[in-house]
């Protein structure tokens, strides 16, 4: 019976020490594995244990205490915890750098932070100056901004900001972004205009801009699908005209 126990013992802090040893190399695997911006970049990917990320993220900070992404990184997670006050806090370090790249990364986090702390009442001024910024150059050199331009215009939409989102669509169309932008904005424009039952009335504003859109099939057939949705008939036909007469058909 003592033997058995003695067995037992001895199978259990076996046991332990496997796992002891098994963590250890895990660590060292993960260090060697995952270098910091990987490992960042998965932390960015939860959306749950928010705290916990953060103090994952401050931990990585010691780690890499040169590195600005941990900077933006724990400004996305403050973000999404609401800490907007914390987040722009955490971006003040990039302004003692040289470097166009992470001066025009801070300014996209700024923009968010304002965009991120409107509400219905939202001031005038303040939807003024976001929807510059995401109509400007310096805006549409990023390489992610599709992403933030439907974050954009989603954000004022859940907010019940139609007017204000489609608006913002027409102001991007009107400046020189990339055409895939614009055909973006085409289809968040229309999205708004249908979520605030606005198509009717404000679809008249997109004449200027069908053109731009004649000789793309899928764009041209967003347009004349949102004439007729607005019971415009005689406008979707002349569309249809235009788009023929600019394609050589006609």
């Amino acid at each position: 019976m003592f033997m058995a126990n003695a067995n037992k013992k001895e199978t259990l802090l076996a046991t332990d020490w496997e796992i002891f040893f098994l963590a250890i190399i895990f660590s060292f695997l993960f260090w060697a594995i995952y270098p910091g911006e990987r490992i960042i970049r998965n932390a960015l990917e939860e959306n749950k244990n928010l705290d916990l990320t953060e103090i994952y993220l401050k931990n990585i900070a010691k780690k890499y205490p040169s590195s600005f992404e941990i900077n933006f990184a724990l400004a996305e997670i403050y973000l999404k915890q609401g800490k907007y006050q914390k987040a722009e806090e955490e971006l003040k370090p990039v302004n003692a750098i040289n470097d166009k790249d992470l001066l025009a990364k801070k300014e996209l986090f700024l923009a968010r932070i304002a965009l991120f702390s409107l509400n219905k009442t939202a001031d005038k001024e303040t939807l003024k100056k976001l929807e510059l910024y995401y109509s400007s150059p310096s805006f549409t050199k990023l390489s992610e901004r599709e992403k933030y331009l439907s974050e954009y215009i989603l954000t004022l939409n859940n907010l019940g900001l139609y007017k204000e989102a489609s608006r913002a669509c027409l102001s991007i169309m009107k400046g020189a972004a990339p055409f895939e932008d614009k055909k973006l904005c085409l289809k968040l424009y229309l999205k708004s205009l249908r979520a605030g039952n606005l198509l009717k009335k404000e679809l008249s504003s997109l004449d200027p801009f069908s053109k731009d859109f004649a000789l793309d099939d899928e764009a041209a057939n967003e347009i004349m699908r949102a004439y007729l949705e607005a019971q415009e008939p005689e406008k979707a036909a002349a569309y249809a005209q235009k788009i023929l007469r600019i394609r050589k058909i006609l």
